[in-house]
């Protein structure tokens, strides 16, 4: 059999004319459509077993297309009428010229009207290449004329660079039989590319040989486009899927099969497409909940539609990481194939803003809960007149909210060995008898309520079932369901007044809004315990007495008598609620511009000059660092007599009689090391009454004095505003104004020495 020629060289037509470099925008598309052929055997009877065109167009009416096609002059009949494949094979040109105007079927005949009315494009080529027959529809297509489509290779109206391929298909049924079909274009006279889809069948003699392939082409260009527009949309949605910000996944509605994915939905399943794409819905989700998503999936295949899930739906990446998510879901159709497109958006931050949202809400509740009884505990203590009383509400008032379970107030140990309990009330009175912590810095103070006296702040612990520091108090909380706690250290004006223990059957409980409100509950006890302490001190007739003796440099006026040689001696403090309090010291045995000047030099004093006479002199601090009798007045003592003297001081102090002595010197030593209590002593107070302070400043005053006093008294001098002026008081008493106002000076001081000596 005859191998087919290819294409004429450098991509001309016979004519010699070059076709246009217009190129196709899709390629040649093979369909791949191979139907064997039929070998017809000799003596098969029947119109369809002797007519060739059968094969090539199996609709009817072939013998007499295929008897109009070939012209008796162009071929070579056998007994049997069969066409004889080479009798145009080696035809002279003379003979392909006759041919031009003989190879078409005749125009005044019935079939050859027909033939030329078909709509599609009709040709027949034999194993050489050579068209044999064709209708008007391809010169009305091509552009060109009979003559020029005679001397032309049928190839020519095919790209160049889909020739090769076409040629292929040719060559199948040539070889094969059977039909070949393939989408190109048609390049046509001026140039133009037009899509077609070209189809080719075997033409077989009596012997089942190929002697010819029949085709037909038929324009496509609007499948084309459209096929065009569909890829544009596609790759338009691909892109729109790809860049999509949430995982999708497409999926087989009817086996559940995952058949694509995106990029987001690799990232957020730790997968590979690959690795996605075959596994069933359900493979997405935690493994313990495969039914329930299988449900799900299943309620939807049955209602269509978009839907959204809301619910606590998660899915499951490679590593088991659990994820959760928010899925809406599409049903639709892609082919013949019913699809469900789901859409997972990743749901942490969100469910965690929930989550924190959530626990604000409960920690408010909690916090309006904890206010109230804050306001209860401040309205009850307001009415304690001692110590243990205030600890003992406390106590009480906590532990029977439903917000603590139990509640317990410490206090530490003066020399920092160990810390027992004072006052307590709860769930947990059976062991609190056990309690005992260390906290000293060495040691064991680890703990919540050891790093609440160090550091003065509120502590917790937010689990006590996994935290460390209470380790030694575990088993207890777990038997009576603590499962958080908190240490607040009751601190006021730098004093620590104990340690308020508080557990709550919460876990990760206290939050930062609790924990500062504890700690302003913390300074409002300390407060209340100090302002106990310095009330019963007035009142008490009998007090204790303190005195100490200091070395420390730490202490100004200490340092400043050892360096420069005086002798400082307190004459009166003004304790104020501001950062600094004001002293008045005399300064004896030294210039007071040392004094004055070595104050400058040192943070947190102030000095100011109030008098100065022979080798003595007055002078004010203004002192906001931290000093020996700050230290006692803070602890609800009164200082009566401080003195220091090249470089050591002696100070005396009044407390309560049921003031923690320990507790008071252990403050003095921890800010300023070196200071000794030597002497402690119950003293009874003396007190004057009413009538005895009288006669102590009547026997003070001279007539004149007393007079000038009594005069300005009653007149109104020392009303705002004034109803009588010093000149007016002094005309009344018949003495000049400057000595009214002299009279007037000294009963004041007179009076004021005898007021501040009680």
């Amino acid at each position: 059999m005859a191998r087919v020629r290819g294409p004429p060289a450098k991509g001309t037509c016979s004519s010699g004319r070059r076709r246009s470099d217009r190129t196709s925008t899709a390629g040649p598309r093979l369909t791949g459509r191979s139907t064997p052929g039929r070998r017809v055997k000799r003596g098969e009877t029947g119109r369809n077993a002797r007519n060739p065109l059968y094969r090539a167009f199996p609709t009817g009416h072939h013998s007499r297309v295929l008897g109009h096609m070939t012209n008796p002059t162009d071929r070579t009949d056998t007994d049997n009428g069969q066409v004889d494949s080479n009798s145009n094979r080696d035809s002279t040109p003379d003979e392909r010229e006759h041919r031009e105007h003989r190879g078409r079927p005749d125009d005044d005949t019935a079939l050859g009207g027909v033939f030329d009315t078909i709509p599609d494009v009709l040709y027949v080529i034999d194993e050489g290449w050579t068209l044999l027959r064709w209708n008007d529809r391809l010169c009305e297509v091509s552009g060109y004329t009979d003559a020029e489509i005679a001397r032309m290779h049928p190839l020519e109206f095919v790209p160049k660079e889909d020739r090769d391929a076409v040629s292929r298909r040719a060559e199948a049924v040539f070889e094969n039989g059977g039909t070949e079909a393939a989408e190109t274009e048609m390049i046509t006279k001026s140039g133009e590319a037009i899509p077609f889809e070209f189809n080719g069948a075997a033409i077989t003699n009596g012997d089942g040989e190929v002697v010819a392939m029949a085709g037909s082409a038929r324009e496509i260009t609007e499948r084309v486009e459209a096929r065009s527009r569909h890829e544009v949309s596609r790759e338009r949605y691909r892109a729109l899927v790809e860049a999509a910000p949430d995982a999708i996944v497409v999926a087989d509605a009817e086996t559940g099969e995952v058949i694509d994915a995106n990029r987001a939905a690799e990232s957020l399943l730790g997968r590979s497409h690959e690795e996605i794409v075959g596994l069933h819905q359900t493979e997405l989700h935690p493994p313990g909940e495969a039914e329930r998503y299988r449900q799900i999936l299943e309620d939807h295949a049955d209602s269509g539609g978009l839907q959204a899930y809301s619910e606590d739906l998660a899915v499951c990446r490679s590593d088991g990481e659990e994820v959760p998510v928010e899925i809406s879901a599409s049903r639709a159709r892609l082919g013949d194939r019913s699809v469900i497109q789901g859409i997972f958006r990743d749901v942490t931050e969100r469910r965690e803003r929930e989550r924190e949202l959530e626990q604000k809400r409960r920690d408010l509740e909690r916090l309006d809960r904890i206010n109230a009884i804050i306001r209860r505990t401040n309205r009850a203590l307001v009415g304690a007149v001692t110590r243990e009383g205030i600890e003992r509400t406390v106590c009480e008032r906590l532990a029977d909210s439903a917000v603590y379970a139990f509640a317990w107030i410490s206090e530490p140990h003066p020399t920092g060995g160990t810390l027992g309990a004072r006052a307590w009330a709860g769930n947990g009175e059976a062991s609190v008898e056990e309690i005992s912590i260390a906290v000293d810095e060495e040691g064991t103070g680890g703990g919540p309520t050891g790093r609440a006296i160090r550091s003065r702040e509120v502590q917790t612990v937010r689990d006590i079932a996994t935290d460390p520091d209470v380790e030694f108090w575990r088993e207890a909380a777990a038997e009576r369901g603590f499962r958080s706690s908190a240490a607040v250290p009751l601190v006021y004006d730098d004093v620590l007044y104990g340690v308020l223990n508080l557990y709550a059957e919460r876990s990760d409980g206290f939050s930062a809004e609790e924990r500062d409100v504890l700690g302003e509950l913390g300074e409002t006890i300390a407060y209340a315990i100090n302002a106990v302490q310095s009330k019963r001190l007035l009142f008490t007739d009998r007090v204790i007495e303190l005195e100490f003796e200091s070395e420390s440099a730490e202490s100004f006026f200490i340092d400043a008598s050892g360096r420069l040689g005086a002798t400082i001696s307190l004459e009166g403090i003004v304790p104020s609620d501001e950062e600094a309090d004001l002293y008045y010291m005399r300064v004896e045995g030294a210039p007071a511009e040392a004094v004055l000047a070595l104050a400058a030099e040192t943070p947190g004093i102030e000095g100011r000059l109030v008098s100065e006479r022979d080798d003595e002199s007055r002078i004010e601090f203004r002192v906001s660092s931290a000093s020996i009798t700050r230290s006692l007045l803070s602890q609800g003592a009164r200082v009566k007599r401080a003195r220091a003297e090249n470089g050591e001081a002696r100070i005396v102090a009044e407390v309560a009689p049921d003031t923690d002595v320990r507790t008071v010197v252990e403050g003095v030593r921890a800010l300023f090391p070196g200071s000794e209590l030597l002497a402690k002593r119950e003293v009874e107070r003396e007190r004057r009454t009413t009538r005895e302070f009288y006669e102590t400043v009547t026997a003070a005053l001279t007539d004149r004095q007393q007079a000038a006093l009594e005069a300005a008294y009653h007149t109104g001098y020392f009303e705002w505003p004034r109803t009588s002026s010093a000149e007016e008081v002094a005309a009344t008493m018949d003495i000049a104004s400057p000595t009214f106002h002299q009279h007037l000076r000294a009963a004041h001081r007179k009076l004021l020495d005898v007021f501040f000596e009680e």
